[in-house]
């Protein structure tokens, strides 16, 4: 505990330096979490399906998680956006395969638009196709207890990733009903799990975390023309698991 604890202090004080170095070089005027500019504000609903391999005392299993979230985004600046949210979760073990009950589940981000370059603009529109390189640092903490026994874990991540953005709306489709914009996402994933298993009978617990810490984001998004966002992000961190991320969100 006390070693993910450094590490994850570790992470946060990197963050914060990606916060004000983007600061210093970031001269866009666009929230981060807006296709158009003048929202600074997401409601969102999550639907999160993965699997991920588990280690306690060198002994490897694989937990299946279920999760469904409702949060909120904020643009505080134009590089710097929060988010929090809050919902329940369930976790199945492979051992003897064991599934638990919905618990209570939260989580807390923060997302940097670290550098951003625009590769085609217009008068009419404003950008049309442009490049964010950005990093996300998220907290989250899940249950999902067992009969006689309380499970419950802690997630960190941080992904730098690569986003292409591209403008579709024209004079002909502004008042149709197709996408208004599109969003491709690459990157890296660094995650850590810190969780316990603690018997109710006699306090007993056995400690767990991640068999694999590094994984690959695969994501794509689309605005529609009345501010609603789809998401599906996919986590991938080879054999040992991964997660597919289902999301709708609300800009106003």
């Amino acid at each position: 505990m006390y070693k993910k604890n450094i590490v994850f202090m570790t992470f946060c004080t990197l963050f914060l330096g990606f916060s004000l170095f983007a600061e210093t070089i970031n001269q866009t005027d666009i929230p981060i979490f807006s296709f158009t500019g003048n929202q600074p504000f997401a409601f969102n609903v999550k639907a999160e399906l993965g699997s991920r391999d588990l280690v306690s005392d060198n002994i490897v299993s694989s937990m299946d998680k279920t999760r469904f979230t409702a949060g909120i985004d904020v643009d505080i600046m134009p590089f710097l956006g929060l988010s929090a949210e809050a919902g329940v979760s369930q976790a199945e073990l492979d051992i003897n395969n064991d599934k638990g009950s919905y618990g209570f589940s939260w989580g807390v981000g923060a997302d940097v638009n670290i550098f951003e370059f625009i590769i085609s603009e217009s008068p009419v529109i404003g950008k049309k196709q442009w490049l964010q390189l950005r990093a996300n640092a998220k907290l989250e903490s899940n249950e999902s207890n067992f009969p006689g026994v309380d499970f419950s874990w802690y997630e960190y991540k941080i992904i730098p990733s690569i986003v292409y953005n591209q403008n579709l709306k024209t004079a002909v489709n502004a008042k149709s009903s197709q996408p208004m914009a599109v969003a491709l996402e690459l990157g890296l994933i660094f995650s850590e799990i810190d969780g316990e298993a603690k018997n109710i009978d006699d306090d007993t617990k056995i400690d767990f975390s991640e068999e694999t810490n590094v994984g690959v984001l695969v994501g794509v998004a689309f605005l529609a023309k009345s501010d609603w966002v789809g998401r599906v992000n996919g986590e991938f961190y080879g054999s040992d698991g991964g997660s597919a991320i289902f999301s709708v969100e609300y800009n106003f």
